[in-house]
């Protein structure tokens, strides 16, 4: 399967338990929508060959900075096992590109400091930011962040194909930069389905604020 598809029934699938555990709702699928993500999870991690690398690097990477600075983030259950399941994919992602440093060229070194890092970097920040000035996952004020994240997010996907000749982007960094973007964008049209049927549906939100 195309790994940008992948990317993005990856992003669905943890907005869809990333809710069934901040709410507590639809709680008789929990259990077969965590193990349908930790399935995909061990498949991404463990035997696509293209996403590995940069899955496990974000996994990894962001699992860390969500326990030191936004622990509430990464409370449930799931996404420590998704941290633990990174581990190990993602040692060996750093010993294979020291193995391989002398044949890795210039230019995709500089492609990594000066635009992978500072992208990743800013998705980070941004998610931190986003988390302290609207952390309520329902409103309107977040309907229209998460309509601006998925029109950045398709802006990012359409022009890569540019950045990729401009920057001479190898493929593997292509491909890791397009899967982030993807998996991305289904974590946010998720959110932006499941918050415009709440609001359309007024039992849904009785029940939200009693719980």
């Amino acid at each position: 399967m195309n790994s940008n598809i992948i990317s993005f029934i990856f992003g669905v699938l943890v907005k869809i338990v990333d809710d069934i555990n901040d709410y507590n709702i639809y709680k008789e699928f929990q259990t077969s929508f965590e193990s349908i993500l930790l399935l995909l999870t061990m498949y991404i991690l463990f035997l696509d060959k293209q996403l590995h690398a940069v899955a496990s690097s974000i996994f990894f990477l962001g699992g860390i900075i969500g326990l030191v600075f936004a622990p509430h983030i990464v409370d449930a259950q799931i996404w420590r096992w998704i941290i633990l399941l990174s581990i190990l994919p993602f040692f060996h992602t750093l010993w294979k590109i020291y193995k391989e440093r002398k044949n890795i060229n210039i230019k995709d070194w500089k492609n990594a400091v000066f635009l992978i890092l500072p992208l990743v970097i800013f998705a980070i920040i941004f998610s931190l930011i986003e988390d302290k000035l609207v952390p309520e996952e329902i409103s309107k004020i977040k309907l229209v962040e998460r309509i601006f994240q998925s029109t950045m997010v398709t802006i990012f996907i359409y022009i890569l194909p540019q950045l990729q000749m401009h920057y001479k982007l190898s493929a593997t960094q292509y491909q890791g930069l397009s899967a982030a973007a993807w998996g991305w964008l289904g974590y946010v049209i998720a959110s932006i389905l499941g918050i415009v049927i709440f609001f359309q549906y007024p039992l849904l939100e009785k029940f939200y604020l009693l719980n």
